[in-house]
């Protein structure tokens, strides 16, 4: 603080940034396509989180049961396709 702003005077600007920005990253081209999903299990006890098929029978952390685990959402798996061959 200035002695001006303590004063009731003009307020200070505010202070420049002198990080540099950080650089924009290229868009990434991928050749995958959508094979499925996991569910995600939630224990309402603890809100531990898992990503499989099932729930598991006990919770890791609070050793919860597994009727004890709700569906949270599902997770979008995704397989790489195989690279078209090359011409030589």
């Amino acid at each position: 603080m200035t002695e001006g702003w303590l004063l009731g005077g003009k307020p200070d600007e505010q202070i420049p940034e002198r990080r540099k920005p950080r650089p924009q990253q290229p868009a990434v081209e991928t050749n995958a396509e959508p094979a499925g999903g996991e569910i995600v299990w939630r224990c309402v006890v603890c809100g531990y989180l898992c990503a499989r098929k099932e729930p598991p029978a006990v919770c890791p952390i609070c050793k919860a049961k597994k009727d004890r685990f709700e569906e949270f959402g599902k997770i979008l798996v995704t397989e790489k396709k195989p690279d078209p061959p090359k011409a030589t």
